[in-house]
């Protein structure tokens, strides 16, 4: 099993500091998870993510609920716990 060294926001400074809080104010509570956590070391591809969940599941006129469905049925298929 592989292992990352994350920094948790309480720990985090500068440029991830502010990955952070752009995490927060999109994904509320997304900062306690390990995926979020993970890319403590690349604050820009921890932004790029959130980015692409905010275009993917909040932004268009299909309803969430059907958005969230096809994530979960992508993810089980694929089988990732994500």
């Amino acid at each position: 099993m592989a292992f990352i060294a994350e920094t948790p926001p309480a720990r985090a400074q500068g440029e991830l500091k502010q990955a952070y809080a752009m995490v927060e104010r999109s994904v509320a509570g997304a900062t306690n998870t390990h995926l979020i956590r993970a890319l403590s070391a690349s604050p820009a591809a921890m932004q790029r993510l959130v980015r692409r969940w905010e275009l993917t599941m909040w932004v268009g006129d299909v309803p969430r609920a059907e958005r969230e469905l096809a994530a979960s049925l992508t993810s089980r298929l694929l089988g990732c716990s994500y």
